[in-house]
Protein backbone atom coordinates (compact mmCIF):
# COMPACT_ATOMS: atom_id res chain seq x y z
CA UNK A 1 0.00 0.00 0.00
CA UNK A 2 2.89 2.35 0.76
CA UNK A 3 4.31 1.54 -2.65
CA UNK A 4 1.04 2.38 -4.37
CA UNK A 5 0.81 5.67 -2.46
CA UNK A 6 4.40 6.60 -3.21
CA UNK A 7 3.99 6.64 -6.97
CA UNK A 8 0.96 7.53 -9.04
CA UNK A 9 1.20 6.69 -12.70
CA UNK A 10 -1.18 7.84 -15.42
CA UNK A 11 -2.42 5.53 -18.15
CA UNK A 12 0.34 6.91 -20.42
CA UNK A 13 3.04 5.87 -17.96
CA UNK A 14 3.99 9.41 -16.86
CA UNK A 15 4.74 9.68 -13.16
CA UNK A 16 2.63 12.41 -11.61
CA UNK A 17 4.05 12.44 -8.12
CA UNK A 18 7.00 10.84 -6.38
CA UNK A 19 7.31 9.92 -2.72
CA UNK A 20 8.94 13.28 -1.89
CA UNK A 21 5.95 15.09 -3.38
CA UNK A 22 3.41 13.16 -1.35
CA UNK A 23 1.52 14.78 1.46
CA UNK A 24 -0.93 12.68 3.42
CA UNK A 25 -1.03 10.06 0.68
CA UNK A 26 -2.02 12.54 -2.09
CA UNK A 27 0.20 14.19 -4.68
CA UNK A 28 0.81 17.92 -4.38
CA UNK A 29 -1.73 19.73 -6.50
CA UNK A 30 0.79 22.12 -7.98
CA UNK A 31 3.19 19.54 -9.41
CA UNK A 32 0.54 17.20 -10.75
CA UNK A 33 -1.51 20.08 -12.18
CA UNK A 34 1.62 21.44 -13.85
CA UNK A 35 2.44 18.08 -15.39
CA UNK A 36 -1.14 17.60 -16.57
CA UNK A 37 -1.05 21.06 -18.13
CA UNK A 38 2.15 20.18 -19.97
CA UNK A 39 0.60 16.96 -21.26
CA UNK A 40 -2.51 18.78 -22.45
CA UNK A 41 -0.40 21.48 -24.07
CA UNK A 42 1.66 18.89 -25.91
CA UNK A 43 -1.52 17.26 -27.21
CA UNK A 44 -2.97 20.64 -28.33
CA UNK A 45 0.15 21.76 -30.12
CA UNK A 46 -0.48 21.26 -33.81
CA UNK A 47 2.39 21.07 -36.25
CA UNK A 48 3.24 24.62 -37.19
CA UNK A 49 4.55 25.85 -40.51
CA UNK A 50 6.98 28.63 -39.77
CA UNK A 51 6.71 30.07 -43.28
CA UNK A 52 2.93 30.20 -42.99
CA UNK A 53 3.11 32.13 -39.72
CA UNK A 54 5.81 34.41 -41.15
CA UNK A 55 3.61 35.20 -44.16
CA UNK A 56 0.63 35.97 -41.90
CA UNK A 57 2.72 38.23 -39.68
CA UNK A 58 4.24 39.95 -42.69
CA UNK A 59 0.79 40.64 -44.17
CA UNK A 60 -0.36 42.01 -40.82
CA UNK A 61 2.63 44.32 -40.51
CA UNK A 62 2.37 45.58 -44.09
CA UNK A 63 -1.35 46.21 -43.63
CA UNK A 64 -0.72 48.02 -40.34
CA UNK A 65 1.85 50.27 -42.00
CA UNK A 66 -0.58 51.00 -44.84
CA UNK A 67 -3.38 51.84 -42.38
CA UNK A 68 -1.11 54.12 -40.36
CA UNK A 69 0.11 55.85 -43.53
CA UNK A 70 -3.51 56.49 -44.56
CA UNK A 71 -4.29 57.85 -41.08
CA UNK A 72 -1.25 60.14 -41.10
CA UNK A 73 -2.04 61.41 -44.60
CA UNK A 74 -5.65 62.13 -43.60
CA UNK A 75 -4.62 64.02 -40.46
CA UNK A 76 -1.98 65.94 -42.43
CA UNK A 77 -4.65 66.94 -44.96
CA UNK A 78 -6.98 68.02 -42.13
CA UNK A 79 -4.22 70.11 -40.55
CA UNK A 80 -3.41 71.76 -43.86
CA UNK A 81 -7.08 72.54 -44.45
CA UNK A 82 -7.41 73.96 -40.93
CA UNK A 83 -4.32 76.11 -41.39
CA UNK A 84 -5.69 77.49 -44.65
CA UNK A 85 -9.13 78.12 -43.11
CA UNK A 86 -7.65 79.84 -40.05
CA UNK A 87 -5.43 82.01 -42.24
CA UNK A 88 -8.45 83.04 -44.33
CA UNK A 89 -10.56 83.63 -41.19
CA UNK A 90 -7.94 85.85 -39.61
CA UNK A 91 -7.83 87.96 -42.76
CA UNK A 92 -11.53 88.86 -42.29
CA UNK A 93 -12.28 92.28 -40.81
CA UNK A 94 -15.78 91.51 -39.52
CA UNK A 95 -15.42 90.02 -36.02
CA UNK A 96 -18.64 87.96 -36.26
CA UNK A 97 -17.62 86.46 -39.59
CA UNK A 98 -14.09 85.83 -38.24
CA UNK A 99 -15.48 84.05 -35.17
CA UNK A 100 -17.82 81.91 -37.32
CA UNK A 101 -15.02 81.04 -39.77
CA UNK A 102 -12.67 80.01 -36.93
CA UNK A 103 -15.45 77.90 -35.38
CA UNK A 104 -16.15 76.17 -38.73
CA UNK A 105 -12.42 75.53 -39.25
CA UNK A 106 -12.18 73.86 -35.83
CA UNK A 107 -15.32 71.77 -36.41
CA UNK A 108 -14.13 70.65 -39.86
CA UNK A 109 -10.77 69.66 -38.41
CA UNK A 110 -12.32 67.68 -35.52
CA UNK A 111 -14.68 65.91 -37.90
CA UNK A 112 -11.87 64.98 -40.29
CA UNK A 113 -9.61 63.69 -37.50
CA UNK A 114 -12.47 61.69 -35.94
CA UNK A 115 -13.14 60.08 -39.33
CA UNK A 116 -9.46 59.16 -39.65
CA UNK A 117 -9.44 57.66 -36.14
CA UNK A 118 -12.58 55.64 -36.88
CA UNK A 119 -11.07 54.41 -40.15
CA UNK A 120 -7.86 53.39 -38.38
CA UNK A 121 -9.82 51.57 -35.68
CA UNK A 122 -11.84 49.69 -38.33
CA UNK A 123 -8.65 48.80 -40.21
CA UNK A 124 -7.03 47.44 -37.05
CA UNK A 125 -10.13 45.38 -36.25
CA UNK A 126 -10.07 43.93 -39.77
CA UNK A 127 -6.35 43.16 -39.36
CA UNK A 128 -6.99 41.17 -36.19
CA UNK A 129 -9.76 39.20 -37.87
CA UNK A 130 -7.63 38.53 -40.94
CA UNK A 131 -4.62 37.57 -38.83
CA UNK A 132 -6.67 35.12 -36.74
CA UNK A 133 -8.10 33.52 -39.87
CA UNK A 134 -4.69 33.16 -41.48
CA UNK A 135 -3.17 31.70 -38.33
CA UNK A 136 -5.97 29.16 -38.12
CA UNK A 137 -5.04 28.00 -41.61
CA UNK A 138 -1.50 27.60 -40.30
CA UNK A 139 -2.79 25.46 -37.44
CA UNK A 140 -2.18 28.03 -34.74
CA UNK A 141 -4.28 30.55 -32.84
CA UNK A 142 -3.30 34.17 -32.34
CA UNK A 143 -3.14 33.63 -28.57
CA UNK A 144 -0.78 30.67 -28.94
CA UNK A 145 1.56 32.67 -31.19
CA UNK A 146 1.70 35.49 -28.62
CA UNK A 147 2.28 33.07 -25.72
CA UNK A 148 4.97 31.20 -27.65
CA UNK A 149 6.66 34.48 -28.50
CA UNK A 150 6.60 35.48 -24.83
CA UNK A 151 7.99 32.11 -23.73
CA UNK A 152 10.78 32.34 -26.30
CA UNK A 153 11.66 35.83 -25.07
CA UNK A 154 11.72 34.63 -21.45
CA UNK A 155 14.14 31.81 -22.32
Amino acid sequence: MAIAASLLVTNTGVALAKNSEMEHGFPEKESSAKEMHQLKRAERKAPLTTQCVFNALDKRDVSTITALDAYNAGVRTALTARKTAITAALALTDETAKKDALKKAGEAYRTAVKKQKDDLKAARKALVTTMSTELKTCGESNTNVRSRARSEIEL
